[in-house]
């Protein structure tokens, strides 16, 4: 003998074929919006640019008034002029530039590494190297060349010697602060370089890695490389009864 369904079976039957019809029609929508909506995967530009340099490129993927942004405008920053995306440099690092259109969608993500053109050369300290007959008048010389440094220890120089005349960078304050343009050139046969920047003209003897002792005992120390300041002529003159040989003053680069 057969039962019939109660109401509360059909109710629950109800229901369930409901929330099934629900579900089905729910994945639809989303599967369908999902295929829509999807923004195209904007294109990654790699952008390797030398500090104080401006680089300009050409976007060809996008169409229609484009827009411009840096992400760290202390590393660079960016100007649109049609579609011509110019880029300026400030400071050493990496930053992202999004080019986007109209919209506002991102058409190209410039990804800009400013790096550094040039040798960097860190003065790491100063030596003196005097040698005179008299005791004191060699203290006396000593104590002002130590006291006329033109520059601090951990001041730096960026440079690349590619001719007689190179492009000279000056950091008075490290690598992080100030920066003073000039340029240096040197003599290859007498190893002379002279350094022009700030209105004034350095002139110095760059030191070879064989070294150069600072005294004329056999455990004098011996340094890598570095620029000679010669004082050794002025001094004879100031000095004639010393017997001067030698008076310079020598900082002590290293490129580490």
């Amino acid at each position: 003998m057969k039962t019939k369904p109660t109401y509360p079976h059909i109710l629950w039957y109800r229901q369930f074929f409901f929330f099934v019809i629900l579900s089905l029609c729910l994945t639809f929508f989303l599967t369908g919006c999902g295929k829509d909506d999807k923004d195209p995967v904007p294109e990654e530009v790699p952008v390797p640019i030398i500090l104080g340099r401006d680089t300009s490129l050409t976007v060809n993927s996008a169409s229609g008034p484009l827009s411009a942004i840096s992400q760290n405008e202390e590393i660079a920053t960016v100007q649109v002029n049609g579609n011509i995306i110019l880029i300026s440099t400030h400071k050493l690092g990496s930053t992202n530039i999004r080019v986007m259109d109209n919209a506002g969608t991102d058409k190209v993500i410039m990804k800009v590494d400013v790096q550094r053109g040039y040798g960097v050369h860190r003065i790491t300290s100063y030596m003196t190297s005097v040698q005179a007959s008299d005791p004191l008048i060699k203290k006396r010389i000593e104590d002002e060349l130590n006291a006329i440094s033109p520059l601090p220890v951990n001041a730096a120089y960026g440079f690349n010697l590619t001719g007689e005349q190179s492009p000279l960078y000056v950091f008075p304050d490290g690598l992080d602060g100030q920066m003073l343009e000039g340029t240096i050139s040197c003599d290859s046969q007498t190893r002379i370089c002279l350094l022009k920047y700030s209105g004034q003209i350095f002139e110095y003897v760059v030191m070879s890695t064989q070294g150069f002792k600072t005294a004329t005992t056999s455990d004098s120390p011996m340094i890598e490389y570095g620029f000679v300041a010669d004082f050794t002529q002025q001094y004879q003159r100031l000095y004639p009864e010393a017997n001067i040989i030698r008076a310079c003053r020598i900082q002590v680069l290293s490129n580490k």
